[in-house]
């Protein structure tokens, strides 16, 4: 860094012509406007880092650096930096930092069993049936002509040939070079045990781990809103919250009391329907923004979801439960914690960086409220002008993200990409997994 300027305002800073166009530069501005970095790929410290700035690896004095926003220009980048993430926040001295990349993942992993290919008569020919807790399946009947892959196909028919939601539904059927795989994901209903009729299955999860308790976490089944009310839902990002509901709101409402029910559609908020509101927080859109701006998480002071703020703690220990599966090899219990654990994106062969996995993690829903609360979650927003630049996954508007916040037996938090709120949702569900982590 070059050049560094002092001007008394922001019409100075921009009437110098005698500030270097093609180098770095520092501009401090006296009249609130703060630092200004103009240039290409300017490094700062920690000291330095603010939302939006990209985090990078340099292999030259094997530091964690910061390039500031806006200024990053891939042509010109030292082959010795590494980009690594984005800073999301600022939080006193800690710097929050969110991976590059979001891959989706489920928050649990389902029921699976298998089937070895020696217990089938692969080559002659034979009959049998699955019995999924105590429903059974059709007949699987095959020929000396069947390979292990099309009795698998045949498996596949016949234990998805039920009703949504029951027992012969919703299972993904593979097959390895000795086995046929059967994972079951789905909510309902809980699986306790798959038995062959006329053949061995062999279960490898110990559990149901979609439709049960973790064991490990405090599950939380309720959010305080701004406004006092404790439900199972609260807005976390405004700029998506207030347009959803303003047309797609609750429409039978009337007469509803301050911090009491659901958001009502604007439609619904006037004097006639709803006096109450209307004179509590003020007619119009005006009033209708404030009252949807009271239906959003309570933060940082609050009870339920929001208290658990702990996700690296949380990422620890569901990423510890594993399972072997059909293959031998050890899996994770829980996928979405498990993989943000261990990104890779920190790593740099033959250097420690300090941002190798282990040391990221799933956010709480509370780390993940912070981190969608005050953004735009469009392309003009400093955290996705520079997670595009590097090539990252961005945190798009309609884009959804798992907590490492537990619900219930079926249910984890998670943030609404839809709808811009903090809800529930399934726990076989995949979506996005992003890790985040701090310096």
């Amino acid at each position: 860094m070059k050049n560094i300027n002092y001007y008394a305002n922001i019409a100075a800073h921009n009437a110098d012509t005698n500030r270097p166009t093609n180098e770095s530069t520092v501009s401090s501005v006296g009249d609130g406007t703060g630092v200004l970095f103009v240039g290409r790929n300017i490094l700062v410290s920690k000291a330095g880092a603010a939302e939006g700035d990209i985090v990078v690896f340099d292999k030259t004095t094997s530091l964690i650096k910061y390039l500031k926003e806006g200024t990053y220009h891939a042509a010109s980048l030292p082959a010795s930096i590494v980009t690594v993430g984005v800073v999301h926040e600022r939080e006193n001295d800690r710097v929050l930092i969110e991976s590059k990349t979001a891959p989706s993942y489920p928050w649990a992993q389902g029921y699976t069993v298998k089937i070895d290919a020696s217990a089938l008569a692969i080559g002659t020919g034979g009959t049998f049936a699955l019995t999924v807790n105590a429903t059974t399946s059709p007949d699987i009947v095959y020929g000396a002509g069947d390979t292990l892959a099309s009795i698998a196909a045949l498996v596949s028919t016949a234990i998805n040939s039920g009703a949504d939601n029951t027992a012969l539904k919703h299972w993904t059927v593979t097959t390895g070079a000795t086995y046929i795989r059967l994972e079951h994901s789905r909510y309902a209903p809980v699986i306790t045990n798959v038995t062959g009729v006329g053949l061995a299955v062999v279960a490898l999860t110990p559990v149901d781990y979609q439709t049960v308790l973790t064991g490990v976490l405090t599950p939380y089944g309720n959010i305080t809103r701004k406004d006092g009310s404790v439900t199972s839902f609260a807005g976390s990002n405004f700029e998506k919250f207030y347009p959803y509901y303003y047309t797609s709101g609750d429409d039978s409402a009337t007469d509803q009391q301050v911090g009491a029910g659901n958001p009502i559609r604007y439609s619904r908020y006037n004097a006639t329907d709803n006096p109450t509101l209307v004179a509590f927080y003020g007619a119009g859109e005006v009033g209708y923004a404030k009252y949807i701006d009271a239906k959003m998480a309570r933060a940082p002071y609050t009870k339920n979801a929001i208290i658990d703020r702990n996700g690296k703690s949380n990422t620890d220990k569901l990423a510890a439960i594993t399972w072997v599966d059909a293959d031998g090899v050890s899996k994770p219990a829980f996928p979405a914690a498990y993989y943000a654990k261990n990104t890779t994106v920190g790593m740099v062969a033959g250097y420690t960086t300090g941002l190798e996995a282990g040391v990221w993690w799933l956010a709480s829903a509370y780390e993940l409220h912070r981190r969608k609360r005050s953004r735009r979650l469009d392309l003009q927003d400093a955290v996705n002008k520079s997670l595009t630049a590097i090539g990252g996954t961005v945190d798009s508007p309609s884009s959804s993200e798992w907590a490492s916040t537990e619900t219930s037996s079926y249910y984890a938090w998670f943030y609404s990409g839809i709808n811009g709120l903090l809800n529930f949702t399934s726990k076989y569900g995949s979506i996005g997994a992003r890790s985040v982590t701090a310096l």
